[in-house]
């Protein structure tokens, strides 16, 4: 099985219920109004899942750019807000994942899932070097958003933390707190508009709660960026 194939049926347990993964029952008579039903929880539980994994790699994203400043910034505030960035962030991801896994949500079948979807986008543009797997799915918020935009937000994240390896001082912490201004303002306005989509109160409950932190970091650090500029 080509891995394509592996990733629709290995998210078709994450989305699917049983009974339309059975046939439907012993008869396996189709009922068109429970058919129409299936298909929107089905679509409902995927974009949920798609959002839970987007924010549980955008965590993951602040908590390794924040150690790795602290590794190399002696600038206190800078520090301070990095310490801030990685407590918070590890706080709610461990809410994700208590949450993927009381639901079922599989992470890499999800990742695996977004990958075919960007991959079969771009096959449909005929874009060439497709399968490269260099990480757009990690900026996906929702199905079948434009993988350009994705692909966009990740050379730019990884050219950021490129540079942040080669900085040291007052550059370091400037180029620092752009990305973390440039991502969490990609976070939350891509969370934003998945979760208008989205009417699973228990996905909303929880993104409604963690999305305040992404907001809260974005203020502080233009504010962080602001006394920089000044001094």
């Amino acid at each position: 099985m080509n891995w394509q194939r592996w990733a629709a049926s290995a998210f078709a347990a994450l989305v699917l219920p049983a009974s339309a993964q059975t046939g439907g029952g012993a008869t396996g008579t189709a009922n068109p109004a429970k058919t129409s039903t299936d298909a929107t929880d089905n679509q409902d539980s995927l974009r949920g899942a798609m959002l839970v994994s987007f924010l549980h790699q955008a965590n993951q994203r602040e908590i390794d750019m924040a150690r790795l400043v602290k590794t190399r910034s002696d600038s206190p505030q800078i520090n301070r807000f990095a310490d801030e960035l990685i407590a918070d962030h590890q706080a709610i991801d461990d809410q994700l994942v208590s949450f993927a896994k009381d639901r079922g949500i599989d992470f890499e079948a999800v990742r695996a899932r977004v990958q075919a979807d960007i991959e079969q986008q771009w096959q449909e543009r005929q874009v060439k070097g497709v399968g490269s797997a260099t990480g757009e799915w990690a900026f996906t918020a929702e199905p079948r958003v434009d993988p350009e935009a994705a692909r966009l937000a990740m050379t730019k994240f990884k050219a950021s933390q490129d540079k942040l390896r080669t900085l040291t001082g007052a550059a370091l912490s400037r180029e620092f707190v752009q990305a973390v201004i440039d991502d969490h303002q990609m976070v939350t306005d891509r969370t934003s508009r998945a979760l208008a989509r989205i009417n699973d109160p228990e996905v909303k409950g929880l993104v409604g709660k963690l999305l305040p932190v992404f907001k809260r970091h974005l203020t502080e650090a233009q504010r962080l960026q602001d006394r920089l500029s000044k001094s």
